[in-house]
């Protein structure tokens, strides 16, 4: 099922805000493999980026 476009685009906008709010609170987000071990945090939002690749590769 083809995810909607505009839940895509709020899905973005609310992962911008919390990548600011988390590099913010002093983490660097680096993408899975770059650091050994990331927080917890950087975990949820590398997880919520490959979701919304798949979401946005599924409208094609």
């Amino acid at each position: 099922m083809k995810a909607p476009r505009y839940l895509l685009h709020t899905a973005c906008d609310a992962l911008s805000m919390l990548k600011a709010h988390h590099e913010a609170l002093g983490c660097d987000i680096e993408p899975e493999g770059k650091t050994a071990d990331p927080c917890e945090g950087c975990a949820i939002i590398i997880a919520l980026e490959k979701a919304i690749v798949r979401g946005a590769s599924q409208r094609r």
